[in-house]
């Protein structure tokens, strides 16, 4: 039998305090109709401007055609412009002349003050370790730092949040394809890294990479944090894939890692990996993304693809998932990238790109298309 952790037993108390929290039974898609925009793509991020609701920053990303081992990645900066059902793409270019090399599955964060931060990811075989700053207003990149032996180095598929004037930094996957489950903060005052607890298999969470990590606040003793879930760890040496079903909530103000995985055991989505996780309220949504298997890969993929259009909500009070159904607009998209603020006056999310799994046939299929989602 697990036993109870004091969280749990905060746990109760909040169920005590919310019996008559809202919940939802289904959540709705709508199309954003936009101009042409950036290419098709895949493995990027888009992120809403600090103190916008209205705009959003993406970058880069990759189309893959597996069948002819082809891999074309991007370094272009796109912004969108929301107003009603309609979006606006302007591409971006950098005053300075400079921005990160084409690339995919980094992780970008925005901050309260105009900026953009973006770390790592990936091109073919190399897997980046610099630290960029894009400033929205001046639209212009700026190059922090490259290959700091004080940070975490080569990082891919890892993810980032930004909080009271610090960057935390999770685990991903480094320059060996080791998945990692260290921990670091970046302190935008005195521009340094800092290692919170390093990569170890002593640590409460497990190693993984390509998992949902948002930021969320629990309660007055827990405060603000973040929560990390799903993900897969890849065993370098023989390619088996681990599937990760986990919850965690990481306090910043206690600096320590709370499991708080379903005490319920019910049912949960199953292990996903992405990085498109949205918080609406109290509730976190893990929407599409990808299942993965040990299935044998096929169409030349170098893992088996296997997306997903189903979305799970984990209502942050209960700790419990549940399966959403959807209305609206159906998505022909599957593995995306998303973020999510106060849209059009309601809590809502924001989705870009992706693509579906056609095999035998093409294999990925890659698509442009902006949606919203909201409870």
């Amino acid at each position: 039998m697990r036993s109870i952790s004091l969280l749990h037993a905060i746990l109760f108390i909040r169920l005590c305090l919310f019996v008559n929290t809202q919940s939802f039974d289904y959540g709705k898609f709508s199309v954003i109709d936009t101009n042409e925009g950036p290419k098709n793509r895949g493995g990027h991020s888009i992120k809403f401007i600090s103190g916008s609701n209205d705009q959003l920053i993406t970058f880069g990303g990759v189309t893959n055609d597996y069948p002819n081992n082809i891999a074309t990645y991007y370094n272009d900066t796109w912004l969108l412009t929301l107003s009603g059902s309609k979006g606006t793409w302007q591409q971006l270019i950098s005053l300075t002349g400079v921005s990160p090399s084409p690339r995919a599955y980094y992780s970008m964060i925005s901050d309260n003050f105009d900026h953009v931060y973006l770390y790592g990811g990936s091109s073919d075989s190399f897997v980046y370790s610099d630290l960029w700053m894009f400033n929205t207003e001046l639209s212009a990149w700026v190059l922090i730092e490259n290959e700091n032996p004080n940070g975490p180095g080569s990082r891919t598929e890892h993810q980032m949040i930004f909080n009271n004037g610090m960057i935390y930094f999770f685990g991903g996957s480094n320059a060996n394809g080791n998945s990692m489950n260290d921990l670091w903060v970046y302190d935008l005052t005195s521009w340094s890294w800092l290692q919170l607890q390093s990569s170890s298999n002593e640590n409460i969470i497990s190693s993984r990479s390509s998992f949902f990590m948002n930021s969320v606040s629990l309660d007055s003793v827990y405060g603000e944090g973040f929560l990390i879930t799903q993900g897969v760890f890849i065993d370098e040496n023989s390619d088996k894939i681990t599937q990760r079903t986990d919850t965690f909530f990481y306090s910043i103000s206690l600096n320590k890692y709370f499991n708080i995985t379903s005490l319920s055991e019910n049912i949960t989505p199953g292990v996903r990996n992405s990085n498109n996780g949205i918080v609406l309220g109290s509730y976190f949504v893990a929407s599409l993304g990808e299942n993965p298997t040990n299935s044998p890969a096929d169409c030349n993929a170098p893992t088996p693809q296997n997306p997903t259009d189903t979305t799970w909500i984990l209502d942050l009070i209960t700790f419990n998932w549940s399966l959403l159904s959807t209305k609206g607009t159906p998505l022909p998209l599957k593995n995306v990238a998303g973020d999510s603020s106060i849209v059009n006056g309601t809590s809502c999310g924001i989705f870009h790109g992706g693509y579906t799994w056609v095999c035998p046939g093409p294999g990925n299929v890659y698509n442009n298309n902006v949606y919203s989602f909201c409870l």
